[in-house]
């Protein structure tokens, strides 16, 4: 529950003229808590502001909630990130070996890609170069 250091603390955190709303928090806090821990609550974290309100940050399961959760069963992986490499890639292997084909295919990709912009650009009305007439009337 709280103790008398913890309710010192708050004390001198918050000015006097806001102690009375501090007050009402603790108590409120203090019933808060004991919920809390008659439910069976993994933790309870909160925060005190200056003038005296107190905030639930986050309030941890209780044990009604992880038995309704469940456990996790023995053959999880718990870690998968872990392994370095997946045991079968597929098509994707191609891209992790030395494969001639692959760079021939991404070669030619990238020259159609530069005739198609070429073509394209080609009929395309040309960037003045110099300065903006509209800035530099003559």
């Amino acid at each position: 529950m709280l103790d008398w250091p913890t309710i010192q603390r708050c004390h001198q955190i918050v000015p006097v003229q806001y102690w009375p709303v501090l007050w009402f928090y603790l108590a409120c806090l203090r019933i808060t808590l004991a919920e809390a821990w008659a439910d069976g609550c993994d933790g309870l974290v909160w925060s005190l502001k200056p003038n005296g309100v107190i905030y639930i940050k986050h309030c941890g399961e209780s044990a009604a909630e992880r038995a309704a959760r469940g456990g996790l069963p023995s053959d999880v992986d718990a870690a998968p990130w872990t392994r370095l490499a997946p045991l079968h890639l597929g098509p994707l292997a191609a891209l992790f070996a030395d494969e001639p084909a692959l760079a021939a295919h991404l070669h030619g990709s990238r020259a159609a890609f530069a005739r198609r912009l070429a073509a394209l650009t080609k009929h395309a009305p040309q960037r003045q170069t110099g300065p903006s007439p509209c800035l530099h009337p003559p």
